[in-house]
């Protein structure tokens, strides 16, 4: 068993002191809180763990590019609270909208001199997010204990907080009994968040003057092999890191964490979390130096929110520190135009139209959280500007060279930021923000381009507008001539409307509305993207490539693969042109192209919710031992109409996703290659899931299916069986013309995060469980009919899912699955079907 110690000492005369014992194993804390009793005859204390919501499900933070395992509120129990001798009666309150928020003692036996002593019992709750306990490690973090505060202003802590929380590791030998390690380190603060980390094989490792990393490693080589290597990159991209006046009082604790992440993420009191997948992209400068980008700007606002947070408040401390640690980058476009690179990679894509997580990917409080002790990030209110978007206003108006000297003088000096741009610029810079951070919701378009001549001469006439009259900018507008010329003009913003009339000598091939993406634009109701019309003519297009679906039938030694691409509107969401490319247990190779058109309401940044699709595929089928060896021409004409209300992609726990489809199909066989099959099936597809407790998801599966037409060979016939059907059976048990299967899936988390990495190619992200059970029943044969030769179905198994980011591009599940049928017939010889199968998240 392994034990921490966790004692929050006195740094400074302060009047409070916690002295807790973590048993990782049981996730239990036993602790004592003390202080001085107030001159009131109530004291309060904020109960985070109660504070902790309950109704939130995978599904609700698809979006944060964070998987979780479940949500488990935590509890807090209070022993005992005395005064002396005396003993204290308190209560659980709600305040503010907290529900169970507040706990309050009455202190009016206890005397102002007296000591206030509360012990306490709590269960560590388990949270969205990287702060969790695990395989005898843990990233632990406070509020886990109640804080003293007052409820006029219940967002800050009693004054002269300050207090240092020192870690001590144990654990057990299995030769000599119980082991002390002697790493014993240290972090104080005046906030009350402090995270750590220990536990088993976590080690402690100095650089330099600035920096302490507490990371999770072992010595062996085959583990590191199975690891990857990417401690000694951090240790070494650490000492080349020197940023002027910014570092200077006192270490930078980074903290390693199994996040599903390669981005860092940084917390209060200059502590960093950074994935143990940070520096895993294998062989790839320009990935790693991305990630290397991102952690540098991440430790410098964290430095900085650390060294600010007495100058400025919470509305302003967090841009500040993002508008400064940007200026030492000078890195405002880099990272867009690093991930734009390879867009056609859907991760990318992702990271790019959809981010799960917003490009701040930090805990730093500010306007994006109003409570700055509460590292739930499901609180993010991504409504408000973040201090990225600040910058580019600032720079905007500014320049950069007079932004380098406002910085520097803001660093040397003591006043505030805003008080500093007052001095500098003689005028109440109030303004600025006032415009800025209230997030006016501002659509640019270009009106019209019109192409006019005028004695002779060629004119362009650019009408460009906007839909918000009380906000002024520069909006530039980028004009491409026959040859490569490019002319950029510049409206100031005054009114709602400008037109530019410009005399040409050569062609205008395109013209671009704010060309370098500066501008930050809403989406109108009723558009598919904020920038669908700040181009004429058409942006053109983008390949995205969309994914791979393998299967392999090891009891049938069958298989089946899918390889499709997308060509679609770099700037529209409406429609797209698939290509695809694929082999099943019929057909032994097709391609096929299909026209996509999207509509409805917005599920996510790259989709809507409804889909209709269009398409021709043509192939070959495999050689059948029932047609003598022989093969077929295939072809078929369809169309589709999928509707998809499923937010998460990866472990969904509400909601669902159906389609309907209806296709003509021909098959060609060579004994009467004149007379082709022609037939047509109609099938409905539909899925939907249910949030059950501890974690886990119910997922219902429905199929059926309706054949008419000619058919010169039972290879033709509808299946009721086979993956992603009625599994359990051989492929080929049921065959006919109508059909319908159901099924159950009882879907559960094993292992919620893993470290498991093999050289770096293949990083597995999580592991996870389904219970199957399905049942179907089907119809008809050869002779046409629909409702000869009923026969029914049905069977169980089970799959494993392995989740992870493969090659370090490529994001998807492997799953293995078994089923056994419990209704036999004569013709049912295996045992049990198993199959292997590769399949995207998205």
């Amino acid at each position: 068993m392994t034990w921490f110690f966790l004692y929050i000492l006195l740094a400074q005369p302060c009047p409070w002191n916690v002295v807790a014992d973590v048993n990782i194993p049981s996730k239990s804390v036993h602790g004592r809180i003390s202080g001085p009793v107030s001159d009131q005859k109530n004291m309060y204390f904020l109960n985070y763990a109660a504070k902790l919501e309950t109704d939130g499900n995978p599904g609700d933070i698809a979006k944060f590019r964070v998987y979780p395992r479940y949500f488990e509120k935590g509890s807090l129990k209070i022993k005992e609270a005395r005064c002396q001798n005396r003993h204290l009666r308190w209560s659980f309150e709600s305040t503010s909208g907290i529900e169970k928020g507040v706990i309050r003692f009455d202190t009016s036996p206890c005397n102002s001199k007296d000591t206030l002593i509360i012990d306490f019992q709590l269960v560590l709750p388990v949270r969205f997010g990287p702060l969790n306990c695990m395989d005898g490690r843990c990233i632990l973090a406070a509020p886990w204990y109640p804080i003293p505060v007052k409820l006029k202003d219940i967002n800050k802590p009693v004054s002269s907080w300050r207090h240092c929380l020192s870690l001590k590791s144990s654990s057990t030998s299995y030769f000599l009994g119980d082991r002390i390690y002697n790493k014993r380190t240290s972090i104080c603060g005046d906030a009350e968040f402090f995270p750590f980390a220990g536990g088993k094989d976590y080690q402690v490792t100095k650089v330099g003057k600035y920096f302490t990393v507490y990371h999770y490693n072992k010595n062996s080589l085959f583990y590191k092999y199975f690891k990857g290597v990417r401690i000694d990159r951090l240790l070494e991209f650490l000492k080349k890191i020197n940023v002027p006046d910014v570092f200077g009082n006192g270490p930078v604790n980074f903290i390693e964490a199994p996040l599903r992440e390669d981005l860092a993420m940084s917390l209060p009191l200059k502590g960093i979390l950074f994935s143990n997948k940070t520096f895993s992209i294998v062989g790839h400068s320009f990935f790693r130096k991305f990630h290397e980008q991102t952690l540098i700007k991440t430790l410098l606002e964290t430095v900085l929110h650390n060294k600010l947070k007495n100058r400025e408040n919470s509305t302003f401390l967090s841009f500040v520190s993002r508008i400064i640690s940007m200026h030492y980058l000078s890195t405002e476009k880099h990272i867009n135009s690093l991930l734009k690179t390879f867009e056609w990679i859907p991760q990318i894509d992702g990271i790019i139209k959809n981010p799960r997580m917003e490009f701040k990917n930090s805990f730093v409080t500010g306007p994006q959280s109003s409570d700055e002790r509460r590292d739930d990030f499901r609180r993010w209110n991504n409504s408000l500007p973040t201090g990225e978007f600040i910058y580019h206003k600032f720079i905007d108006y500014s320049g950069k060279t007079e932004t380098s000297v406002i910085i520097s003088r803001y660093l040397n000096g003591s006043d505030s930021f805003l008080k500093t741009l007052n001095n500098y610029f003689g005028i109440n810079f109030n303004w600025f923000f006032n415009t800025w951070l209230s997030n006016p919701k501002i659509n640019y378009r270009l009106k019209s381009v019109k192409i006019k001549k005028n004695g002779g001469k060629s004119f362009v006439h650019i009408k460009v507008e906007k839909n918000k009259i009380d906000v002024k900018e520069n909006v530039t507008v980028c004009v491409h001539l026959e040859g490569g010329e490019k002319r950029m003009i510049v409206w100031d913003g005054t009114g709602l409307s400008h037109t530019f009339k410009i005399h040409i000598t050569k062609p205008v091939l395109k013209v671009v509305l704010d060309p370098d993406e500066r501008l930050t634009e809403y989406l109108p109701p009723g558009r598919k993207t904020p920038r669908y019309d700040n181009h004429w003519p058409s942006p053109g297009w983008r390949f995205l490539f969309s994914g791979v679906l393998a299967l392999f039938n090891v009891t049938e030694l069958l298989s089946r693969i899918y390889v499709d691409a997308d060509l679609l509107p770099r700037d529209d969401l409406g429609y797209r042109l698939n290509f695809l490319v694929f082999r099943n247990e019929i057909i032994d190779g097709a391609a096929g192209l299909s026209f996509l058109k999207y509509f409805g309401r917005n599920i996510y940044n790259t989709r809507l919710a409804w889909r209709f699709d269009a398409g021709v595929q043509a192939g070959i089928s495999r050689e059948f031992e029932v047609e003598n060896g022989n093969r077929a021409w295939f072809g078929n004409l369809f169309t589709s109409l999928i509707w998809n209300t499923r937010e998460d992609f990866v472990f969904p726990a509400k909601k669902g996703w159906g389609m309907l489809m209806a296709s003509w199909n021909m098959f060609a066989w060579p004994e009467d290659r004149m007379h082709p099959s022609d037939r047509l099936d109609l099938t409905a597809t539909a899925a939907h899931y249910f949030r059950l407790p501890f974690g886990c998801v119910l997922a219902t599966y429905f199929h059926g299916g309706l054949q008419v037409g000619s058919i010169k060979s039972e290879v033709e016939l509808m299946r009721l069986s086979g993956p992603n059907l009625l599994q359990g059976y051989v492929t080929d048990e049921f065959k006919g013309r109508m059909m319908a299967t159901g099924a159950l899936e009882l879907r559960h988390i094993i292992i919620s995060r893993t470290d498991f990495s093999l050289g770096g190619l293949v990083n597995l992200s999580r592991i996870s469980g389904a219970l199957y059970a399905g049942i179907g029943g089907i119809t008809g044969g050869m002779d046409g009919s629909l409702t000869s030769n009923p026969r029914w179905g049905a069977s169980i198994g089970y799959g494993i899912r392995l989740q992870g980011v493969w090659f370090g591009i490529y994001e998807g599940v492997i799953n293995l699955q078994a089923a056994v049928p419990l209704h036999r017939y004569e013709t049912t010889k295996e045992p049990f079907v198993f199959f292997i199968s590769l399949e995207p998240v998205f």
